[in-house]
């Protein structure tokens, strides 16, 4: 049976039955037993199941498990299972083709996640809160850089996509060159969790004063931003009305061209330079090059993953073990 089958099979029947909710050594209830898969005989652990799948219940306001309609829980749990099912076929891979992660790469990874945090007492707050700690959490960090990295150097470093691709591409899509009123900007994100409201403020502060005395931007986004887009300098592409938070677009389209601002949404403050802005029209290929040559790289990328994922199915012993006794709610 292939896995697809095997997933759903094991959800149809989860879904119909009700049991008991297994508990942990302090009695407090989980969703998942211990063991919930094994993929050539190594164990996909209940606890990074429900990991993942309350990270995505986060997403949407944390809303109560028994509250969810069965179908959008057994959805959920399909799509978690089977994508941890994937990365461990993927780390297997990795690790029998010789890549290991070495004990520094992998303590520069948690010191990264450490500093999305004031202090370590807030660090340990949070892996508390998904229940973690420090060593687990650093070993997910090592699986996901293997997994990462065996990607990067076996699919997305081979994948080429020629101009005359690009160009055949943009020919062939007139739709997708139309644009509403657009802003390009660039930030500096500085979170608010794991600060006081005040710290993180006087944080953006500061770093807004900074790019205000001359200091360059894009360093600055570099060294201090929490989000991806600290890589590139701050830029955050071109956005719409629609497509940005709402107080971030707020200012994307009221800031003058060139001026800097502080603007404080869900995500935390914001340092954002407005650097361009332009009414609905039309793009031309210069414009979209960039943009269009990488979505055809991911595009030939994804299809290549799919196709390895699908090669370690077929010929992999994947076990689903969650059974109709067990009751998917807290």
């Amino acid at each position: 049976m292939k896995l697809p089958d095997m997933v759903a099979a094991a959800l149809a029947a989860l879904l119909a039955v009700a049991g008991v909710a297994a508990q942990d050594g302090s009695g407090s209830e989980r969703l998942f037993p211990d063991v919930v898969a094994r993929v050539n005989g190594a164990e996909i652990r209940g606890g990074d199941l429900e990991l993942e799948v309350r990270r995505e219940l986060a997403a949407i306001g944390d809303p109560e498990w028994q509250d969810l309609r069965p179908e959008y829980r057994g959805e959920l749990v399909l799509g978690k299972l089977t994508a941890l099912v994937n990365t461990e076929l993927i780390r297997q891979e990795a690790a029998a083709a010789g890549m290991r992660v070495s004990e520094e790469d992998a303590a520069a990874e948690m010191e990264t996640f450490r500093k999305l945090f004031k202090d370590d007492a807030a660090m340990d707050a949070e892996l508390a809160r998904q229940n973690l700690d420090r060593a687990s959490h650093k070993e997910i960090l090592r699986r996901n850089l293997l997994v990462s990295r065996y990607i990067e150097g076996t699919i997305h470093k081979k994948v080429v996509v020629s101009e005359a691709e690009m160009r055949e591409h943009f020919a062939a899509h007139p739709e997708e060159l139309e644009h509403p009123e657009i802003a390009r900007t660039r930030q500096i994100l500085v979170r608010a969790e794991g600060r006081t409201e005040e710290e993180a403020r006087r944080l953006g502060e500061s770093l807004l004063d900074r790019v205000r005395r001359g200091e360059d931007f894009a360093r600055l986004a570099a060294e201090h931003s929490t989000d991806p887009s600290g890589a590139r300098g701050g830029d955050m592409g071109y956005g719409t009305r629609e497509s940005l938070l709402p107080e971030y677009s707020e200012a994307a389209f009221s800031l003058p061209v060139g001026e800097v601002g502080l603007v404080r949404t869900r995500l935390g403050y914001h340092v954002m330079e407005v650097t361009e802005r332009r009414p609905r029209g039309r793009f031309s290929y210069d414009d979209v090059r960039p943009q269009l040559g990488e979505r055809l790289r991911q595009f030939k990328a994804d299809n290549e993953l799919q196709a390895l994922v699908e090669r370690l199915r077929e010929k992999g012993k994947i076990e689903i073990l969650l059974s109709a006794r067990e009751l998917l709610r807290p």
